[in-house]
């Protein structure tokens, strides 16, 4: 059966979706290293009843499974990517976790799936499978559109996944969901575009991308439930729910969490539409005030042009603007964009300014610019942030300076709450960059310290990795 939901249908997903996010998201927060699986259960249990939800596993008995599932949410570890059944084991360091849930509230269902790294180890191959995870993900959201074909959405999210070197295993992928969790059409992660049942609004599609690290064959655990790899080797597994509306793809699994929150989380990569859902939560994300880092090393520099990639709202680009700098701003989010603008118009500079609604990862060179700077930037879905960095390079004029901020740790209210994300040394951002050493002269590299306050008001220190390059003009000795 496919189902396409009226209005009032996709208005009740949004609230199954929300609650399913932020179940995962606090669970999320709460499991380190020494937590049992099945504590993790029991939190989910309490979790859906308190929001009056129904699970969508307990009594869950397809013909793949052994009897009814018997569990409210799958935990699956390492090796295991599918159908994890919760059981007597206490998470270690470094262990990668996923966890798929899906619920029912108010007869429409939504389902959702995280894989992240336990405790303070960040084993490589974990990284990578979950990013690949990530950007398949967020390959397919892009590729969900009306008119479009399911072959679509396969082809782009297998694309993603082989290019990284995974293998693609068929036989579970995308389901449609609606009032029941599994529904037709099913979406493959791997197939042909322009085949398969065309999109259209009110259509709802639980799309989840998983590799295994060196097969594409799996076993069954003795519980008759648990899928894991042939191999033994690792595994990942990310899915959000989505609605087909006329503008594209909505996710209806984001947590409802705000920027700054303790237990929000902003991924490595993002659609576009991630970032229109996170300024559509209120009328400013951000504070308005400059970037400490910039408005340093800036006030050094003799003003010209700059560039700032992931703009935001633009209080970089305007604090540029008015000390001397014509600047251009770039971000993926249009709201971001229209609301950079409108502050320019209001402090009178925008005839300094330029501000561009676009993806860097695939934007036309806008020039070349004395100073580029990208602070705390987040992939998009079109490339890795290496890449978009590398690319950023690429419009910095001979004799001009590139300059790059981002967390060297995490806040102290989230500290606990950050084992998913990795936080570059300086070090880490250089050998990222990969560039030309005679074309570059290294001009600062260290993490520094700044003063803020918590999202409770509290005083703070977060530590920033700051890395500034200075571009050599033809002939420069390094």
């Amino acid at each position: 059966m496919i189902e396409i939901l009226n209005p009032a249908g996709v208005a009740r997903a949004r609230v199954s979706g929300a609650l399913v996010g932020d179940i995962l998201q606090t669970i999320r927060s709460r499991a380190t290293v020494g937590t049992n699986l099945l504590e993790i259960d029991e939190w989910t249990r309490s979790l859906i009843v308190a929001a009056g939800a129904e699970s969508c596993y307990v009594d869950y008995a397809p013909s793949f499974g052994r009897g009814p599932f018997g569990h409210y949410i799958c935990t699956a570890v390492n090796d295991a990517v599918l159908h994890g059944k919760p059981r007597d084991y206490a998470l270690a360091d470094g262990d990668l976790l996923t966890l798929d849930l899906a619920v029912v509230k108010d007869g429409v269902a939504a389902d959702a799936a995280i894989s992240f790294l336990v405790g303070d180890a960040r084993p490589p191959q974990g990284v990578a499978l979950i990013a690949a995870t990530e950007r398949a993900l967020a390959a397919g959201i892009a590729a969900a559109r009306p008119g479009a074909r399911i072959g679509d959405i396969s082809a782009a999210i297998g694309a993603v996944l082989t290019e990284a070197g995974y293998p693609v295993n068929l036989q579970f992928g995308g389901h449609g969901i609606g009032s029941t969790m599994h529904q037709d059409p099913h979406v493959p992660n791997a197939g042909h575009p322009g085949r398969g049942y065309r999109l259209r609004p009110g259509l709802l599609l639980a799309l989840e991308p998983w590799v295994m690290a060196d097969t594409a064959e799996l076993v069954v655990d003795d519980d008759g439930w648990t899928l894991r790899s042939a191999t033994g080797c690792r595994t990942a597994h990310t899915e959000h729910t989505i609605a087909i509306t006329a503008d594209g793809a909505e996710i209806l699994t984001l947590p409802t969490s705000q920027p700054g929150a303790a237990d929000s989380h902003w991924p490595e990569v993002a659609t576009p539409q991630f970032w229109e859902e996170r300024y559509a939560i209120t009328d400013r994300i951000w504070s308005g005030r400059v970037n400490r880092v910039l408005a340093d090393i800036a006030t050094e520099l003799a003003p010209g042009t700059a560039l700032d990639l992931g703009c935001g709202e633009g209080a970089d680009v305007l604090w540029l603007a008015d000390h001397g700098w014509q600047a251009t701003g770039v971000d993926v989010s249009e709201t971001a964009i229209a609301r950079a603008t409108e502050a320019a118009q209001t402090a009178g500079l925008a005839d300094r300014v330029r501000f561009l609604a676009a993806d860097a990862s695939t934007l036309a060179s806008p020039g070349r610019f004395d100073l580029v700077t990208a602070s705390f930037l987040h992939s998009s879905a079109g490339a890795p942030r290496s890449v978009i960095l590398r690319r950023a390079a690429d419009w910095v004029a001979p004799g001009g300076h590139l300059l790059i901020t981002s967390h060297a740790a995490p806040p102290p209210w989230a500290a606990g709450h950050a084992h998913d994300h990795h936080f570059p040394t300086p070090a880490e951002e250089l050998a990222a960059l990969d560039l030309q050493p005679g074309d570059w002269q290294l001009v600062v590299a260290e993490s520094r310290t700044r003063a803020t306050a918590s999202p409770d008001g509290e005083p703070a220190t977060l530590e920033d990795s700051v890395v500034l390059l200075r571009r050599n003009r033809p002939g420069a000795a390094f």
